[in-house]
C-alpha cells in the first residue's frame, strides 16, 4: 500500500510543479527485484468465463479441462477473443463487460473474460504486478487447451488493459502456439517502465501482431512504443479529452480511455483515422496526413510504427472528417 501512496503523492506533487514524469523519480530506489512474487493457487484465483450468443447470459466457468470445454458452448470454428482487466478491477468491471457485450452484439464470437481479481484486488500494488507472469503462464495453458480442441491460433486475439496487457504478453510468450494478435490497452507503467521488473513486460515478440493504445503514458501507462503499431491518441498522455487532473487520480479517467476507444472501434463503421508522425506537435501541423490507418479492433495487421490521432471528449469519441 505504501508504494501506491508514494506513487500518487509523488505524481500529484510534481504535477503541480509542471513536471509529471519527475513524480516517478521518487520511486527509483524501490527495488522490485528484491521482492518475490507470492505463489498463488491459480486454479482458485484465476477464472476463465466464456460468453457466447447461445450460452447463458452469466457466462460459463471454464477450467483447464478438455471435458469441461467440450460440454460448453465454445465453438473452435469461431474467432476467439480474450479480455483481461487490470489492477483493482475484475472480470465483472465495465472494462471487460462492455467490450464483451459490444463484440457479441455485432459478431458471433467466443469471448473469454479472464478474472484474476483475487490477485489484482490486493492493495499492495507490487503483489499483482509481480504476479502477472504467473497468471500469464496459467492463461497460456487454456490457450493450448483450445488448440487441442480444434481452435486456430490465427483466430485468437488477447486484449488486456493495464496489468492485463502484460498478462496477455506473458500468455502469448508461454503458449505453445504463436497467437494471432495481442492488443495492449494502456499497458501499466509502474514497475514496468523506468523501474522494470526482472520478469519482463508486453512486447511485440509475443504474438504475430501486437498493437498498443497509450492514453496515460508516463504515469499509469507506458510511454514506450512496445508493439508493432503504437497509437497515441491526443498525444497519449493525461489528461485525455473529457478527463482532468481530479478524475485522472480518483477514477483513472485517462487510463480508462484506452479501453473505451477500443470498445467503440469494434463497430466497423467507426474509423479512428491515425497518422504516422514524429510527435503530437508534428501531427498538429499536418504531418503526412495521407494513408491513414485505423486504430482499434479492425486495424490493418500490416501497420508498423507510431501513430497519432485526436478524439472527442464524449461518446462518440471518433472524429469523422
Amino acid at each position: 500500500m505504501q508504494l501506491v501512496v508514494n506513487l500518487i503523492v509523488a505524481i500529484a506533487a510534481h504535477r503541480a510543479s509542471g513536471s509529471l514524469l519527475r513524480g516517478f523519480q521518487d520511486l527509483q530506489d524501490y527495488n522490485f527485484d528484491d521482492e518475490k512474487a507470492p505463489v498463488h493457487n491459480l486454479q482458485d484465483d484465476v477464472k476463465f468465463i466464456l460468453y457466447t450468443r447461445e450460452g447463458p447470459k452469466e457466462g460459463e466457468l471454464i477450467i483447464n479441462s478438455y471435458e469441461v470445454l467440450k460440454k460448453s458452448h465454445f465453438a473452435p470454428t469461431r474467432s476467439t477473443k480474450f479480455v483481461i482487466h487490470g489492477f483493482q478491477s475484475s472480470g465483472y468491471s465495465d472494462t471487460c463487460q462492455e467490450i464483451k457485450d459490444k463484440y457479441l452484439e455485432l459478431y458471433d464470437y467466443n469471448i473469454f473474460v479472464v478474472d484474476w481479481s483475487k490477485i489484482s484486488g490486493n492493495l499492495i500494488y507490487f503483489i499483482p504486478a509481480t504476479s502477472t507472469r504467473q497468471v500469464g503462464e496459467y492463461f497460456a495453458s487454456l490457450i493450448d487447451l483450445l488448440i487441442t480442441h480444434g481452435a486456430d491460433a490465427n483466430d485468437i486475439h488477447l486484449i488486456g488493459h493495464s496489468l492485463g496487457a502484460h498478462i496477455s504478453g506473458f500468455a502469448g510468450e508461454y503458449s505453445s502456439v504463436n497467437v494471432s494478435r495481442i492488443t495492449g490497452l494502456d499497458p501499466a507503467f509502474p514497475s514496468f517502465g523506468m523501474i522494470q521488473l526482472s520478469n519482463g513486460r508486453l512486447s511485440y515478440h509475443q504474438a504475430k501482431f501486437v498493437d498498443v493504445i497509450h492514453t496515460a503514458a508516463g504515469t499509469f501507462g507506458l510511454m514506450d512504443a512496445i508493439g508493432h503499431a503504437d497509437f497515441y491518441p491526443n498525444g497519449g498522455v493525461m489528461s485525455q479529452p473529457g478527463c482532468n487532473g481530479i478524475t485522472d487520480f480518483t477514477a483513472a479517467c485517462s487510463h480508462g480511455k484506452s479501453w473505451q476507444y477500443f470498445k467503440e472501434s469494434i463497430d466497423t463503421n467507426v474509423k479512428f483515422a491515425s497518422y504516422k508522425c514524429n510527435s503530437l506537435d508534428d501531427f498538429s501541423r499536418g504531418c503526412q496526413m495521407v494513408n491513414p490507418v485505423y486504430m482499434g479492433d479492425h486495424l490493418d495487421r500490416k501497420a508498423r510504427g507510431i501513430f497519432y490521432l485526436k478524439t472527442m471528449p464524449e461518446v462518440p469519441y471518433v472524429i469523422n472528417n
